[in-house]
């Protein structure tokens, strides 16, 4: 799975973001962590099952290693 800027929003009222290190614009650092998220100010976070940015500027830090990782969960 993949976030990017305010798009933390839908993992973490689905609750799937308690003990994860995540990226998020820095807005959304209070919702990331009311929902148990660890908020980490990087370009690209990946914790187990989720890739995150902070914002669309960092793609180019993220998409590619998400991408490897659904190729490689095709390729099984």
């Amino acid at each position: 799975m993949a976030s990017v800027c305010h798009g933390i929003e839908i993992p973490a009222r689905a609750g799937i973001v308690k003990g994860l290190r995540m990226a998020t614009v820095a807005k959304c650092k209070f919702d990331l962590e009311v929902c148990g998220g660890i908020y980490v100010n990087e370009p690209c976070v990946i914790d187990r099952h989720m890739f995150s940015g902070r914002t669309y500027h960092d793609s180019g830090h993220f998409v590619g290693p998400w991408i490897k990782a659904i190729e490689a969960s095709l390729a099984r």
